[in-house]
């Protein structure tokens, strides 16, 4: 069975993490608890988050995040097995 993940890196600006090729059978949010990111997925789209913004990420879409902020940025992500 699938197992419920999550964690809060934290991204100093500038640096992009490197690409998590996402999750076969697990949705993902990622919640900016501080700062400013970007997050792109392989040929799909470009999402601009700000502390308070959150997205979901599809089923086995990878992506990158990049913090775009002058600040060191706090990420909450969360995964959980799709019923």
């Amino acid at each position: 069975p699938g197992q419920t993940t999550c964690g809060p890196p934290s991204l100093q600006p500038g640096p992009r993490c490197s690409t998590d090729p996402g999750h076969a059978d697990s949705h993902e949010v990622c919640y900016v608890i501080q700062g400013h990111v970007l997050i792109h997925t392989e040929g799909r789209y470009h999402v601009e988050l700000w502390a308070g913004d959150a997205v979901l990420i599809p089923e086995a879409v990878p992506h990158t995040l990049i913090n775009v902020g002058s600040e060191p940025a706090l990420v909450s992500w969360s995964a959980a097995p799709t019923p």
